[in-house]
């Protein structure tokens, strides 16, 4: 039996099966905290460097210690911290230590260099971590560099929200069914409201909420409602289905949006009493098999390479992955990566990239028994458009999958400008400090059904919802 055949196989029993279960995105575990060291400053001959460290759970996190290796040609000059917080040098590394953290975060902390060779302007450390708790651990942390030649970049990336909201999306034939992953991440929360608008042309269904929360639909939006949600209190994933037989447009837009109010004694000195966070755009393909997952809007600081959702659409021959954009794209040098693992575990066996600047694109398989990756095999590219790229790639370039029911995949685009001290930040899909992974269910291509549902006659169009299909024009 050939490898196509087989692959197609599986697909099928993976339809069959997933649609009785929507599987729940991995979610960031590690490490428990948001930790960045970022290059603010170079004036009159010193450089500056802040510190930023922000408990991510709710358990106790006990003498955090933060070693920053002082960056090679540099000379130690001063350091500033917040209270409970010290900072010291040995000579080689500044070190900042927390017995007991402050309001569970390091906001107040940075120390400055002097560069000791005026010719060198690219300066690089790789900062480590280690804490004792309720989850102790150590960490290293990414290498940071800045060239001081270059002007500093004003944008640092938004933290994230306590009530952490995931949005997928998945299409065959007239149904598209919407799951959202709601989860309180830090406190409890009152009042929690969550609402997903339908896209224009788009006609409800129904809505299946999960414990704690209660569903309603009033014609426009569909609203969950929690009077009161506790940490992680989700059983299930709370879903919207619509028929998407009246549509006429080649996509189906939305987002979700969350509100809530929070309770504890940390509320009013560091968490707001009342918050909101919302997806990015869930920009839907109707008619085919399609999975797709939103990504949050900001976290990179230009629109032209912020992926609002990625979509993987089963094809005859292909898997097509669609990277839907808020800026236009246009003439950037961009790099469109995604990662393929089909037991959700370890090394990615598969790569697709796309180098939009070079006009260059490959498919390449890891090499177990070698341990690096193989050779480079063709890859499809679609420029569909100034906010829309499309990966295609051939089904016969896999090896028989390993795995029954789901894959894992990790999208990345990264901007290669150059302009700025610092490399610009890349945009993981799905928004994950530690690159975790998404689980998608492949669907079996679907014709476009025939016949009509009797439905209730289709909401007016949400006001305010944007005409994405001219910004997204459709796909060739």
């Amino acid at each position: 039996m050939g490898t196509h055949l087989r692959l197609s196989i599986v697909i099928l029993f993976i339809a069959l099966t997933g649609l009785l279960v929507a599987p729940r995105p991995a979610q960031a575990q590690w490490p428990p905290f948001v930790f960045r060291l970022t290059p603010t400053s170079y004036t009159e001959g010193r450089l500056t460097y802040d510190v930023l460290f922000v408990k991510q759970f709710e358990g106790t996190l006990t003498d955090i210690t933060i070693k920053i290796p002082l960056p090679a040609g540099t000379r130690y000059l001063n350091s500033t911290t917040q209270p409970n917080t010290s900072a010291s040098f040995d000579g080689q590394e500044v070190t900042f230590f927390s017995a007991v953290l402050d309001r569970n975060a390091i906001r107040v902390a940075s120390f400055t260099v002097e560069p000791t060779d005026p010719a060198q302007t690219v300066f690089t450390t790789q900062p480590w971590l280690s804490w004792k708790g309720d989850m102790p651990g150590d960490f290293l942390a990414n290498e940071v560099t800045i060239d001081i030649s270059k002007p500093v970049l004003d944008w640092s990336r938004p933290l994230q929200s306590w009530l952490r909201l995931e949005a997928t999306a998945i299409t065959g034939g007239n149904v598209l069914t919407y799951t959202l992953y709601p989860t309180n991440a830090v406190t409890r929360m009152w009042d929690a409201t969550i609402k997903l608008p339908l896209p224009a042309q788009t006609t409800f269904i129904t809505a299946e909420p999960s414990h704690p929360f209660v569903a309603s639909f009033d014609g426009r939006e569909v609203t969950f409602f929690a009077s009161e949600l506790s940490k992680d209190d989700i059983e299930r994933p709370l879903q919207v289905v619509v028929s998407t037989q009246a549509v006429t447009t080649p996509l189906a837009v939305t987002h979700a949006w969350a509100t809530w109010r929070n309770v504890g004694p940390a509320v009013g000195r560091t968490i707001p009493e009342q918050q909101d966070t919302r997806t990015g755009d869930i920009v839907v393909q109707p008619g085919g098999g399609q999975w797709l997952v939103a990504d949050v809007i900001g976290d990179v600081p230009f629109a032209g390479y912020d992926v609002t959702s990625l979509a993987i659409t089963n094809r005859a021959e292909t898997l097509d992955v669609d990277y839907f954009i808020v800026g236009d794209i246009s003439g950037l040098p961009l790099v469109f990566l995604l990662n393929i693992n089909t037991d959700c575990a370890g090394q990615p066996e598969y790569q697709a990239i796309y180098n939009q600047d070079a006009n260059s694109s490959q498919f390449r398989a890891w090499d177990a028994i070698e341990n690096k990756w193989g050779g480079a095999l063709p890859l499809g590219v679609t420029n569909s458009g100034p906010h829309w790229v499309t990966l295609s790639i051939q089904k016969a370039l896999f090896a028989e999958p390993q795995h029954s029911q789901d894959f894992c995949v990790q999208g990345l685009v990264q901007n290669r400008d150059t302009t700025y001290s610092t490399p610009l930040p890349g945009d993981n899909i799905p928004n994950a400090a530690n690159g975790t992974p998404a689980r998608y269910r492949a669907l079996p291509v679907q014709p476009q059904a025939t016949g009509s549902l009797d439905l209730p006659e289709n909401p007016a169009p949400l006001e305010g919802v944007p005409d994405y299909a001219q910004a997204y024009p459709a796909a060739p």
